[in-house]
């Protein structure tokens, strides 16, 4: 077995901090990173926007299911799943541009 054979074989291709196979000469390698940004940013952004929308939702189960008159919980809950509502709307619309 050729020795270029043995080393492909132990060390493997080298990557990015993105874990993209390549080296920084490759053509297109900056363009799939900075896609790959996008698209980390859009799955951060949709995250808490879910997690925004869980924490709202909960807040008005447990404030209703408490028995407490206050309005204050309803008011945070309300914000909280607008929020949420928003980040999953900005998150949406980046989505389709990219």
């Amino acid at each position: 077995m050729p020795i270029r054979m043995i080393a492909s074989l132990v060390v493997p291709a080298p990557r990015d901090r993105h874990g993209l196979a390549g080296t920084p000469q490759t053509p297109g390698l900056r363009y799939r990173a900075a896609v790959d940004l996008r698209a980390r940013r859009v799955d951060t952004v949709r995250a808490f926007g879910t997690v925004a929308l869980v924490a709202g939702f909960m807040t008005t189960l447990l404030t209703m299911s408490s028995g407490y008159e206050g309005l204050k919980p309803h008011i945070v809950a309300a914000f909280l799943i607008l929020t949420g509502i928003g980040l999953r709307i900005e998150a949406a619309i980046t989505d389709r541009t990219s």
